[in-house]
């Protein structure tokens, strides 16, 4: 059994009260159905994903000749993450994909994407964990302060915390494309905190290889040979308490529902919890969608 994923099946809503005091590092990502891989939308747009830095590429330049009519303030030229996250932002394909710090949220998500037949799925991961390990990758330092060797390509990528800068490294990645070919995925929290990012208490996960999708650097990341893996039920827990849960220190969770889980119920408790589609989208947007909501089954 791989100690770096567990599969859990929730069977009531005090299940997820539990999961979201257990998982304490962890971001979420709520999807309409378990067999759907993790993706970012410019993967989705994509026939052939050898063709994603040279697309990338097409599509931030395209946004910043176009952008500067419409946008009051400007990312700097080369800040290549804060361009990315306007363009998610407004709608349009990049590397990066959407997370949650609350499970909530993201179980919102996917009971909304939910259609009848399908198996709504919650993606948690240890978002401390993985930095701490591609920065190591890099460094050769696992600790949280650390000084990188003089003369090093790396030694600029620390901010003024002394952290390890995913944000200028990602940078540097998108500008010369093949610069980082192992599996690799980060967590960024963007500077710019849009109404909806904050609304969603959103945060970032991308790629730092453009050698492969999302999904299959996950599960090389966690040692699966094949990124099927994480989607098969092989080693299925049903009954979890939470010092099992984490006495494995696992990278990756993923949270699915029985058939007998309450949604209804839950999904009207998290209307309480004021956790609505008008919530998650500020705007009059939102209320449209929330409108849809108002109409009579059939």
């Amino acid at each position: 059994m791989n100690t770096e994923l567990i599969k859990i099946e929730v069977n009531n809503i005090s299940d997820v009260i539990l999961l979201s005091t257990s998982l304490q590092n962890f971001d979420f990502r709520g999807q309409g159905n378990i067999l759907w891989q993790i993706q970012s939308n410019l993967e989705r747009s994509l026939k052939d994903f050898d063709l994603f830095a040279q697309t990338e590429n097409n599509i931030i330049s395209r946004f910043k000749q176009r952008s500067a009519n419409y946008l009051d303030r400007l990312p700097s030229a080369y800040d290549y993450f804060d361009w990315l996250t306007y363009i998610q932002h407004y709608g349009g394909p990049t590397r990066l994909v959407d997370f949650s710090s609350s499970i909530y949220i993201a179980s919102f998500f996917a009971f909304n994407e939910y259609r009848k037949g399908d198996k709504p799925v919650i993606w948690a991961i240890n978002g401390k964990k993985l930095n701490k390990r591609i920065k190591l990758e890099i460094t050769g330092s696992e600790y949280e302060s650390y000084q990188i060797p003089q003369n090093s390509k790396y030694e600029n990528y620390k901010n003024i915390e002394n952290f390890f800068d995913y944000h200028r490294f990602l940078n540097d990645l998108i500008e010369v494309s093949t610069f980082y070919t192992y599996p690799a995925i980060c967590r960024i929290v963007p500077d710019n905190q849009f109404p909806r990012l904050a609304a969603q208490q959103g945060v970032f996960y991308s790629i730092l290889s453009d050698q492969a999708p999302f999904f299959k650097q996950l599960s090389s990341i966690i040692d699966l040979n094949d990124e099927n893996s994480l989607i098969s039920n092989c080693d299925l827990v049903s009954t979890f308490d939470s010092q099992d849960l984490l006495k494995n220190d696992p990278l990756l969770v993923r949270i699915s529902f029985s058939e007998s889980f309450p949604c209804n119920i839950y999904c009207k408790e998290l209307e309480k919890m004021n956790i609505t589609t008008e919530t998650m989208f500020p705007g009059l947007d939102g209320l449209g969608m929330y409108l849809q909501k108002l109409l009579p089954n059939e």
